[in-house]
C-alpha cells in the first residue's frame, strides 16, 4: 500500500508541474523561528505542519463542482432536463500541484485523488474517495521534511432544487523524514483527519450562461508525534486549521467538434481559522480567483483543467497552482 501511495504522490507532482505551480508567504514563520526564546528545530517543525495544512485544505478536489459544471453544460448545449440522477456513477481521479514559501520556508505539495460513486435514488450521492499527498520543505534554519501521506473517507452529494450539498469526511496517516544540522529523524508518524461542507445554487442568464454560487467551510487537523532531532526533543505537534470560502463560478458553454464543454470563471473570498492563527496559519481575508476548461461527453467522460492565483489583497500571503480531473461514467 506504502509503494502505491508513493506512485500517486509522484504522479500527482509531475502533473502539477506541467499545468502549473504556486507560491505563498507567511512572514510570521522567520519571525518565529528567529525568537531568542524559541528552538529553532521546534519551531521549523511548527512551520511545517502548518504550512502542510493549509495547502492540503486548499487543494481538495471539489467533485460537486465538476459533476455541475456537467450538469449545466449539457442542459444548456442539449436542452435535456438535467439532473444528478441522469448518469450513472463514474470513476474519477485528479490531480493538482502547489508550491508556497512561507518566508524562507520553500514547500512543494502533490495530491492525488481517486474516487466512485453509487446512487441512492435520483438525486442523492455516496461515494468514497481515497487521497495521497507528497510534500517536501526546506526551513529556514536548515532543517527539510519529506513526506508522504494518505487520507481515506467517505463523501455525499445531494441536490434539493436548484441547491446542491456536498459533504466529506477523511482521515489517515504520514510519515515525515525530518533532516537537520547533520541529524535526521526518519519516519516520524502524524494523524489526520478533515471535514467539508458546501452548498452551492445555480442560476441560468438569457445568453445560456450559468452562475453557481457557493459557500463552504473546512476543518484539517494533523497531529506530529514527537521526535528526536541529534540533541533536540521535539514535541508533539498538533496544528487545527479551518478555512472559510464563498464566491461563484461563471460557465460559459462551448462547444469543440463534437464535444460540449464550458470555460470556468471563479472568485471567492477566504477567511482561514483556528486556533494557530498569526503562528501557524494565514487567518486574515483572501482572495482567489481560477480560470479552467472542462469538455465532456454525457454519459461517458470529461476531463478539466484549471489554473488559480490565491492571496488577492493580502500581503502575508500569495498562492498559484493548478489541478486536472477525469471522470468516466459507466
Amino acid at each position: 500500500m506504502t509503494r502505491l501511495f508513493k506512485t500517486f504522490s509522484s504522479t500527482a507532482l509531475m502533473a502539477a508541474l506541467w499545468f502549473g505551480g504556486a507560491t505563498s508567504a507567511v512572514a510570521q514563520c522567520t519571525d518565529l523561528i528567529r525568537g531568542e526564546e524559541n528552538e529553532p528545530d521546534i519551531e521549523a517543525s511548527s512551520c511545517y505542519t502548518g504550512s502542510r495544512a493549509v495547502a492540503i485544505i486548499s487543494e481538495q478536489p471539489d467533485v460537486l463542482a465538476r459533476r455541475a459544471a456537467q450538469n449545466f453544460g449539457i442542459e444548456a448545449t442539449q436542452n435535456t432536463d438535467a439532473d444528478l440522477g441522469g448518469y450513472s456513477g463514474p470513476l474519477w481521479a485528479t490531480l493538482s500541484g502547489r508550491w508556497s514559501t512561507r518566508d524562507d520556508a520553500d514547500l512543494d505539495l502533490g495530491i492525488a485523488t481517486i474516487g466512485s460513486d453509487i446512487f441512492v435514488g435520483e438525486t442523492t450521492i455516496l461515494g468514497v474517495m481515497l487521497q495521497n499527498d507528497f510534500s517536501f520543505q526546506d526551513g529556514p534554519t536548515g532543517n527539510s521534511y519529506d513526506a508522504t501521506g494518505y487520507m481515506l473517507g467517505v463523501y455525499g452529494i445531494v441536490q434539493s432544487g436548484p441547491l446542491n450539498f456536498d459533504a466529506r469526511l477523511l482521515a489517515g496517516q504520514s510519515k515525515t523524514d525530518v533532516s537537520g544540522g547533520g541529524n535526521r529523524a526518519d519516519d516520524v508518524e502524524s494523524t489526520r483527519w478533515l471535514a467539508t461542507v458546501q452548498m452551492s445554487g445555480q442560476n441560468q442568464f438569457d445568453n445560456g450562461n450559468f452562475l453557481v454560487p457557493h459557500i463552504s467551510v473546512g476543518w484539517f487537523e494533523d497531529e506530529m508525534d514527537a521526535y528526536t532531532l541529534g540533541f533536540t526533543n521535539v514535541a508533539e505537534e498538533k496544528v487545527s486549521y479551518g478555512q472559510a470560502d464563498i464566491g461563484g463560478t461563471l460557465l460559459i458553454p462551448v462547444t469543440l467538434g463534437a464535444t460540449d464543454g464550458n470555460l470556468l470563471l471563479a472568485a471567492s473570498g477566504i477567511k482561514g481559522f483556528g486556533a494557530d492563527g498569526d503562528d501557524q496559519i494565514p487567518d486574515d481575508l483572501r482572495g482567489r480567483v481560477d480560470l479552467g476548461l472542462e469538455l465532456f461527453r454525457a454519459d461517458a467522460w470529461s476531463v478539466s483543467g484549471k489554473i488559480f492565483a490565491d492571496g488577492l489583497g493580502q500581503d502575508e500571503y500569495e498562492a498559484f497552482g493548478a489541478d486536472f480531473g477525469v471522470m468516466l461514467w459507466f
